[in-house]
């Protein structure tokens, strides 16, 4: 009888003493997260969260982030986010649900500056509605070279414009707005795609875009001629500040 008492003791000791992450002090998750890569701190803070699929309706509902992904994104800084940092295999699998719940956990719509996205076919564009309307955003690049990738090989998002260029046209038009510099992925921006003269959407943003930078005098890096010179047509929506690179 002793021996069996013995035993179910045992079970009971194992089964209570069975940890998971979650039971761990937030002291010990921000220990974790700072030897992780910027973006993989972020997507660290989004499991202890939720599901990345669940992230639109929980952003949406939850005013305050639970204490934990609020700890652990305190742990850096959010000015510039480069989704470069994140390890090739697993940058390529993010799909929308991810880069909107990253972007979300870390409020990019008023923490984030410079932002560079990389190549993965399952990026379509609503992942940055937490960018909506953004006035701190300065520098936006989504044709981007992955660090395992071979640099003569440009990534090339299959953006849905109709969900996407919304969010870019809302950072525009946004009072105050910061934004310099935006690079398009290749598809969007080569005219023999068709994509330059043949989308409204893409066009009428386009049209916008160049207003705001006519108004603001702001001088090509390469030429030094205004961006959007009326005798300048290749690349003219890629600008950036006069000497000031992005990265």
């Amino acid at each position: 009888m002793a021996n069996t008492v013995d035993m179910g003791s045992k079970c009971r000791r194992n089964v209570q003493c069975h940890i998971h992450i979650t039971d761990l002090p937030d002291e010990a998750l921000c220990l974790v997260a700072s030897f992780l890569p910027r973006p993989s701190v972020a997507l660290f803070a989004v499991a202890l969260t939720a599901p990345s699929s669940s992230w639109p309706k929980y952003y949406k509902t939850q005013r305050q982030l639970p204490a934990t992904c609020r700890s652990i994104v305190s742990t850096s800084s959010w000015e510039t986010l480069n989704f470069e940092d994140i390890e090739g295999k697993v940058a390529k699998k993010l799909t929308d649900n991810d880069v909107f719940a990253v972007l979300a956990c870390i409020r990019a719509g008023s923490t984030v500056k410079k932002l560079k996205i990389s190549g993965s076919n399952n990026v379509v564009g609503s992942g940055f509605e937490p960018l909506r309307g953004s006035v701190v955003l300065e520098q936006l690049d989504l044709m981007s070279t992955g660090q395992n990738e071979d640099a003569s090989e440009k990534s090339r998002l299959p953006f849905d414009e109709e969900c996407f260029v919304p969010i870019l046209t809302s950072i525009v038009e946004a009072e105050g707005n910061s934004l310099k510099q935006l690079e398009l992925p290749m598809p969007m921006r080569i005219e023999e795609s068709n994509y330059l003269y043949s989308n409204p959407i893409l066009d009428s943003f386009l049209e916008r875009y160049n207003q705001l930078l006519e108004s603001r005098r702001l001088e090509c890096s390469k030429c030094n001629n205004l961006c959007l010179d009326a005798n300048r047509q290749e690349h003219q929506w890629i600008v950036s500040e006069k000497g000031n690179q992005m990265w």
